[in-house]
């Protein structure tokens, strides 16, 4: 009896100097901390445990957005470009490292922007302007293009336009009419 509480309580004392977390923490490296939701990132780690793995992670306003399983080198480093979604919201987010078991082994604070296209050089927002040719808004070029305008052409919508027209223009001049003193001979 003795000596399997010895045996036991010489487990529990290797168990314990064990140490609950055999990850290491380490280090991320990006080229901009600033860049646009649909781009790819490189990503460089360093100083992690080698050959395991760990997880990618931008967690911000929007919530957590998971970006790439990524294992580490002999040298417990590692060099990925990873895909930021482009339904990304733009903020600020905290990219990090989580090791196998959840643990945050690095972090980064970065900044998305809202979704880029890129056309040859240029980059110009993923919302041309309505009218414009579809190839010139990608090229960020203005164009010589008449743009179309919806207009009513219905006599009420029209009418009614120009009554409201007139009644704010009668309301700005009652405005705008200077306001007389009362005469001195009206005081009794």
């Amino acid at each position: 009896m003795k000596s399997s509480v010895a045996l036991l309580t010489a487990a529990l004392i290797g168990l314990a100097a064990v140490p609950a977390s055999a990850h290491e923490k380490g280090t991320l490296k990006v080229a901009s901390r600033t860049f646009a939701a649909g781009d790819s990132l490189p990503v460089t780690g360093v100083k992690f445990s080698p050959r395991d793995e760990v997880t990618l992670v931008l967690i911000g306003a929007s919530g957590r957005h998971a970006l790439a399983d990524v294992p580490t080198d002999s040298a417990g480093g590692f060099k990925r470009a990873v895909l930021v979604p482009a339904t990304l919201a733009a903020g600020r987010y905290r990219l990090i490292a989580e090791a196998l078991d959840g643990d945050e082994v690095a972090s980064l604070d970065v900044v998305v922007t809202p979704p880029m296209v890129s056309v040859g050089a240029t980059a110009t927002m993923n919302h041309p302007m309505p009218g414009m040719d579809h190839s010139a808004a990608e090229m960020g070029a203005p164009t010589a293009d008449p743009v179309s305008l919806t207009r009513a052409r219905s006599a009420p919508v029209t009418i009614a336009a120009i009554i409201l027209a007139l009644a704010c223009f009668a309301a700005g001049a009652a405005l705008l009419r200077p306001v007389r003193p009362p005469h001195p001979e009206s005081r009794s």
